[in-house]
């Protein structure tokens, strides 16, 4: 192996993955989410979209410890990476203020204990999805009920970020206040500009849609 291979693999079929380190999310707890304004704030992704998304009839839901935290998940890669993103996707969109509803056992794969478990660590940085939902099925089947990892755009040791199990599809749930996400990006190291500007800047893709 050289430093260019990617490290991340599936579980092997005969690996017992019910010891994986563990991290409590306490029920009570406050957390962050971006999404559309019309939609419910709790949503159970099982698309290809989602980094540790379930397979269908199940889903998982992302949220963050920090309103840029979540907001940086929001817009994406591209934006995340040039410090630019365009008007008109931050219409209508909002971050979520969210409390954990009941105390969830999530497997901790940015743990120092993870490195030995075939090759888990930078599941939470890797471009393609399919080992990572690989890993959060194989996880959910051996009892945990989410993921704690640290999420790829926010670089600061305080970013935390738990993808949380449940049925697919959109659910209710305590709901405290919402900003929206344009707000939450003006206070951010992040151009908003039109449209018509963007051919300035190095934006690929625009992010998937919520």
């Amino acid at each position: 192996m050289n430093r260019e291979t990617v490290a991340p693999r599936p579980p092997h079929p005969s690996q017992d993955l019910s010891a994986f380190p563990a991290r409590l999310v306490q029920a009570g707890t406050r957390w962050r989410r971006g999404h559309r304004k019309k939609h419910e704030p709790w949503f159970f992704a099982s698309d290809g979209h989602g980094r540790f998304n379930l397979s269908e009839p199940m889903g998982t839901c992302y949220l963050a410890s920090s309103d840029d935290f979540a907001a940086r998940e929001s817009i994406g890669p591209d934006s995340a990476r040039s410090g630019v993103v365009a008007a008109t996707f931050l219409s209508g969109r909002v971050v979520s203020s969210l409390t954990l509803p009941e105390t969830i056992v999530a497997a901790h794969v940015s743990s120092n204990e993870a490195f030995p478990l075939a090759g888990a660590v930078g599941l939470c940085s890797m471009d393609t999805y399919e080992v990572s939902r690989q890993w959060a099925q194989e996880l959910h089947e051996s009892g945990f009920e989410g993921i704690w990892y640290h999420p790829r755009f926010s670089p600061g040791a305080d970013a935390r970020a738990p993808a949380v199990f449940g049925p697919a599809g959109a659910a209710t749930g305590e709901v405290h206040e919402q900003k929206t996400l344009r707000a939450v990006v003006e206070d951010m190291a992040i151009d908003i500009v039109d449209p018509g500007n963007l051919d300035e800047f190095e934006i690929i893709d625009e992010p998937p849609e919520d």
